[in-house]
């Protein structure tokens, strides 16, 4: 008989040498295995299936793990969270073996090794059979935030069928706790909804984020084996037995061009290939009714619905201090100035059925749009019809000199200006010697 190869997909995986100080007994706690289905993301996580391994506690710092299943090996990495400095995580991409024909998915039971100086230890996770009938989680949809005052208000919309729990991690964007990674500075679980679920003001309000700071909130929906719930927003991680993450980024600041209590759709991030994000988007959508998106120096914006969405009617742009106007660029190359505040209707200008794409330009430098924040830039949409929206947002983006490249420029634009006189002054000598 064949044995199975699996093919790995480990985001980051580094080892740490022993030292003489590390040289301690190893304690193992919390062994896992579930199917994990994640949504591309800008958090350093590999997107796609995956069956995810490892171990929530291994002390002390300093050890190093691997898992084997008969003759396969894979690395586990430490991940030291704010939440969790002791997490060891791996994983790989189930091969078609571990698929039936319903799609549903099995895994075997992995050891776990841990190496420290002189110690070693061992720990065996749980894993899948097909008689459990696990399959993908889809991802949450509607994802919005609305604020009350100072107060935000996070909301989406449940998925998955059978869930145990819902969980919320958020993660600060620019940090890296190893491979890329995120740091979760924030996990809780909740009691799953069906449909639209929030996180209440007063919970976001006692968050440890910070005014201005570009985060991931990780929206999990999550299904246990022998169906744990949690308890005070605490979840037992090796119950995982199933779950599906879906990414969204914002900033943790009010938009003072949205109305109070007005929902601002956050988008799921993805990075092109010259790292520019490209902000992608899933709400329902209904003909008529306005929209706020906000992904975010970016000098304009392309916006795209999906291939089956419906098209867009109108757009209402922010009013940006620095931008006094705008200039919409449609498809035919038709193009439009725009005030920011006010409603452009595409059906007023010949475009009866709306359009699928449209460009922004225009945004000028004095407004200095950071297009990494996916906060910077609410625009309101209508659309033609009912359905879903599953376009994108993508910033176009201009090189604009750093404060002190600006000054260096100066000073050298300024050089060259006194050299070129000094040169005129010494040719009219020679000229009138």
């Amino acid at each position: 008989m064949k044995k199975a190869v699996f093919a790995w997909a480990v985001a980051g995986c580094s080892f740490a040498l022993p030292t003489l100080a590390q040289a301690s007994p190893i304690d193992i706690g919390g062994p896992y295995l579930f199917l994990d289905n994640r949504q591309a993301n800008d958090a350093g996580i590999s997107a796609g299936v995956i069956i995810q391994l490892g171990a929530t506690q291994v002390m002390p710092l300093g050890t190093t793990g691997y898992a084997t299943y008969e003759s396969n090996t894979i690395p586990l990495a430490s991940k030291q969270y704010t939440i969790d400095p002791y997490f060891f995580a791996g994983g790989y991409k189930p091969p078609p073996a571990a698929i039936s024909a319903s799609g549903s998915y099995a895994a075997p039971s992995w050891t776990l090794h841990f190496e420290n100086g002189g110690n070693t230890a061992t720990a065996t996770t749980p894993g899948i059979s097909f008689a459990q009938n696990v399959s993908p989680i889809p991802f949450v949809s509607n994802v919005v935030i609305s604020w009350s005052g100072d107060k935000p208000t996070l909301s989406w919309t449940n998925t998955g069928a059978g869930l145990d729990a819902v969980g919320i991690r958020i993660r600060e964007n620019g940090t890296d706790v190893g491979g890329g990674l995120a740091n979760i500075v924030f996990q809780t679980y909740l009691a799953p909804v069906q449909g639209t679920q929030s996180i209440s003001p007063s919970s976001l309000s006692q968050l440890p984020l910070v005014q201005g700071k570009q985060y991931s909130i990780e929206i999990a929906q999550i299904q246990t084996r022998n169906d744990v719930a949690p308890v005070s927003g605490q979840l037992p991680f090796p119950s995982i037995l199933n779950q599906s993450r879906s990414f969204v980024d914002f900033t943790f600041a009010k938009l003072e061009s949205v109305p109070d209590n007005t929902p601002v759709y956050l988008p799921n991030v993805t990075l092109s290939s010259n790292n520019v994000p490209i902000y992608n988007f899933e709400l329902s959508v209904l003909a008529g009714q306005t929209y706020f998106i906000d992904p975010t120096y970016a000098s304009g914006y392309i916006f795209n619905t999906g291939l089956s969405d419906p098209l867009f009617a109108s757009v209402i742009l922010p009013v940006l201090d620095g931008t006094p106007s705008y200039t919409i660029v449609l498809p035919d190359g038709t193009t439009y100035t725009v005030v920011g505040g006010n409603i452009f209707d595409f059906t007023t200008h010949g475009y009866n059925q709306g359009v699928s794409a449209f460009r922004v330009e225009g945004i000028t430098a004095l407004t200095n749009l950071d297009p990494t924040d996916p906060m910077a830039f609410a625009a309101g949409l209508t659309f033609m019809g009912n359905g879903e929206f599953t376009g994108s947002m993508t910033p176009i983006v201009t090189d604009v000199p750093e404060p002190s490249t600006w000054a260096m420029m100066m000073l050298g634009f300024g050089g060259l200006g006194w050299l070129a006189y000094r040169r005129r002054s010494y040719a009219s000598a020679l000229v009138a010697a």
